[in-house]
């Protein structure tokens, strides 16, 4: 699962901050586990089920630089997790292209829930990075409106 988050402020992350960590932890433990040969791995041998990738898009003010910076070490300072925030908008050629790379002749939903604007975005790069064929990696954008 590759999972991202696009958030404008830092007070946004803290919806799904505790659940996140706990997958992250619950991911940590499994991959653990796989590494000492357990028969319960459902994956290959210490690889990871989730990516999570958080983007931040707005402005951090002078207080919150300060505290990022000061604070880099095991955990993201913004968010709490393992994985680092990304400053600005995701390239989605890049993602993309990277998922298809690695996956090739999968068929990989997309599941997004937010702007209208930002999902056409998602649906146009889903369907430019869809391709046909034996070997084609295909994308199915899925949206969640509420």
């Amino acid at each position: 699962v590759y999972f991202f988050w696009v958030q404008r402020d830092t007070k946004s992350f803290e919806w799904f901050q505790d659940l996140l960590k706990a997958i992250e932890e619950e991911d940590e433990a499994r991959m653990d586990m796989a590494c000492q040969g357990s028969s319960q791995s459902l994956n290959r041998r210490g690889e990871s089920m989730i990516e999570i990738h958080t983007y931040l898009t707005g402005n951090l003010s002078y207080a919150q630089m300060t505290h990022v910076h000061m604070n880099v070490g095991e955990v993201d300072p913004i968010t709490g997790l393992r994985s680092p925030t990304n400053f600005g908008r995701p390239n989605l050629d890049l993602i993309f292209r990277a998922v298809a790379h690695e996956h090739p002749a999968t068929d990989v939903g997309v599941f997004f829930c937010g702007p209208h604007k930002m999902g056409s975005t998602i649906e146009g790069a889903a369907k430019k990075w869809s391709s046909e064929g034996q070997d084609g990696t295909k994308f199915y954008y899925n949206k969640e409106n509420f």
